[in-house]
């Protein structure tokens, strides 16, 4: 990684923040056979809770590349703000351009995800059992092979910490740390989720945003010619998604729901010309 930022102080928090900075080039730290943060590392590595909170503010990450967060890797419930940030072109299996770990919490806000792309899930931002809240933020041409191509967040515990040697979480973690997703006043366009999964379900897609989160917000948005094979724009896994006062424009699902499938609640929400293969061409 370009950036390392570890902490080992047993219970208490770091705070560090880096400003002004270009982060580029980076290829990842080395973790359980497998590369996470290209261009940041953020973790703590203290036996007894550590934390960080790390703040990036007018930072460029671009250009780099892992296997878990090609642009930023935030380790187990550590904290990344991030502000006035652009992040573009990177690239890796899961987040492309952010990967939240376990019960990580990630804000962004006034920031640019643009050309990030995973194999897998989560183009610009990817989250297992983390916590997402974007603001005045730009998602514009990200790319996944499979789940989320701007964001993705799973709930799914196993998935990806078997394969990653993460999965040695304290008993229950999941219930003392409840996940949620909030987008507010965030534009996504033209970003891509192809639903390309070796498992045998209809539910891959959610060309902008795909959620499997305990609870989803998404406020005075737009979504603008997104993609995915089941959700043009939206996929939302749980049935928690309440969503209003945005507008989805020509977004396109290959199979069902044009801009969104599945979700609690829309309001005060406009559709034009979304188009599904199956059924729903607005909303499934």
């Amino acid at each position: 990684s370009v950036v390392t930022c570890v902490s080992n102080l047993s219970y208490q928090t770091l705070e560090a923040t880096l400003e002004g900075f270009t982060i580029a080039g980076g290829v990842g730290t080395l973790s359980y056979e497998r590369t996470i943060g290209g261009g940041v590392y953020i973790h703590g590595e203290a036996q007894f809770q550590p934390h960080v909170l790390f703040n990036l503010r007018n930072v460029v990450v671009t250009g780099n590349e892992a296997y878990y967060g090609g642009g930023i890797f935030v380790g187990q419930e550590n904290t990344l703000v991030m502000s006035g940030c652009e992040v573009t072109g990177n690239t890796s299996h899961y987040g492309g351009g952010l990967f939240g770990n376990y019960f990580a919490k990630t804000h962004v806000e006034n920031a640019l995800f643009q050309k990030n792309s995973a194999e897998f899930d989560g183009g610009a931002v990817y989250g297992v059992r983390a916590t997402f809240d974007a603001a005045h933020s730009n998602f514009v041409h990200n790319f996944a092979g499979v789940n989320g191509g701007a964001v993705a967040i799973e709930s799914d515990l196993s998935s990806i910490a078997i394969e990653s040697g993460m999965d040695r979480l304290p008993l229950g973690s999941a219930q003392r740390h409840p996940t949620y997703v909030s987008v507010r006043q965030c534009t996504f366009e033209l970003n891509t989720a192809l639903g390309q999964s070796p498992y045998p379900q209809n539910y891959w897609g959610g060309g902008a945003i795909f959620s499997g989160s305990d609870s989803t917000e998404i406020i005075g948005s737009s979504f603008t010619r997104n993609k995915g094979r089941t959700g043009g724009a939206i996929l939302n896994w749980l049935l928690t998604a309440q969503i209003s006062d945005c507008i989805f424009v020509e977004n396109e699902a290959v199979e069902d729901g044009g801009a969104i499938y599945i979700c609690e609640s829309v309001t005060s929400s406009f559709f034009v010309r979304n188009r599904a293969g199956g059924q729903g061409g607005g909303v499934f």
